[in-house]
C-alpha cells in the first residue's frame, strides 16, 4: 500500500506549537516505508515555509519517493473538483491537486485535514485521517 504524506502532517511535525504528543503520532506515518511525496504536497508546504524551515523541509521531502503528477493532473483535479461540487462539497485547489496524484496511484492519504475525508468519500479514496489531541496538552 503506496501512502501520500499530506502537507497537514509536515506543518504540524515542524510547527512549535504541536504538541509532542502529536509529533509521535506522526512521525511513525513519515518513516513508514510506503511513505509518498508528490510536487502538489511539496508546493503547498515550501511556498509558506519559513526561510529557516526552507532547508530542513527540502531535505525531508527529499527523502521520501515522489509520485509523478499524472500528465492531466489539472484535468483530473477539476473533474474531482466537480464532482465533489455536485456532492454538496467545494474542496480546496490543492487539496484536488493532491487528491487526484492520490487517485492516479491508488495511494492512501495520510493527512490531520478532515476535507480529504470527504473528498475521498465522493472520489472512491481511502484516508488515513489522524486527529491532533484534544486540548492541545503534550
Amino acid at each position: 500500500m503506496i501512502t501520500l504524506i499530506d502537507t497537514s502532517l509536515w506543518i504540524d511535525l515542524t510547527r512549535r506549537k504541536s504538541p509532542q504528543s502529536l509529533r509521535q503520532r506522526i512521525a511513525p506515518y513519515l518513516l513508514d516505508p510506503s511513505a509518498h511525496t508528490a510536487d502538489p504536497v511539496a508546493f503547498e508546504l515550501l511556498r509558506n515555509a519559513l526561510p529557516a524551515e526552507i532547508e530542513f523541509l527540502t531535505r525531508r521531502l527529499e527523502a521520501l519517493p515522489r509520485l509523478p503528477s499524472p500528465v492531466d493532473l489539472w484535468n483530473r483535479a477539476a473533474k474531482l473538483g466537480q464532482n465533489c461540487r455536485k456532492a454538496g462539497h467545494t474542496a480546496g485547489a490543492i487539496d484536488l491537486l493532491i487528491t487526484a496524484v492520490a487517485v492516479a496511484h491508488q495511494a492512501v492519504i495520510v493527512t490531520l485535514d478532515e476535507d480529504f475525508e470527504k473528498n475521498g468519500k465522493i472520489v472512491g479514496l481511502e484516508v488515513k485521517l489522524l486527529h491532533r489531541p484534544v486540548g492541545g496538552g503534550g
